[in-house]
């Protein structure tokens, strides 16, 4: 961007914008029962109670969907079945924005 004042001086700048995610979807999911890491849990999700939180498999089906998800994903299909050790794709919209990332599930 160029700005000029009144009295024709030049000052050429850029200004980058940045906004920090207030966000964060893990990328792993340990559910054994151990007590650490056995429910997906999205950081910060308090911020937006009305959601949507899709799970799909590599071949992009979708094989878990809750909405107003509040943390208690624990590596199921949507009919509580457990889901084979591998990695998911997991979607979360809430308030017109969508985020997204895959999940490496080990039990």
């Amino acid at each position: 961007m160029t700005l000029t004042d009144g009295n024709g001086c030049v000052k050429d700048t850029l200004f980058v914008l940045t906004q920090p995610d207030d966000l964060a979807l893990p990328t792993g999911l340990t559910p054994n029962g151990d007590g650490a890491n056995d429910t997906y849990v999205i950081l910060g999700i308090d911020q937006y109670p009305a959601n949507d939180f899709k799970v799909f498999n590599r071949w992009g089906n979708l094989i878990y969907e809750k909405t107003n998800y509040n943390n208690e994903w624990a590596g199921t299909n949507t009919d509580g079945e457990e889901l084979p050790d591998g990695t998911y794709y997991a979607v979360f919209t809430a308030s017109g924005r969508e985020f997204a990332t895959y999940v490496d599930l080990r039990r």
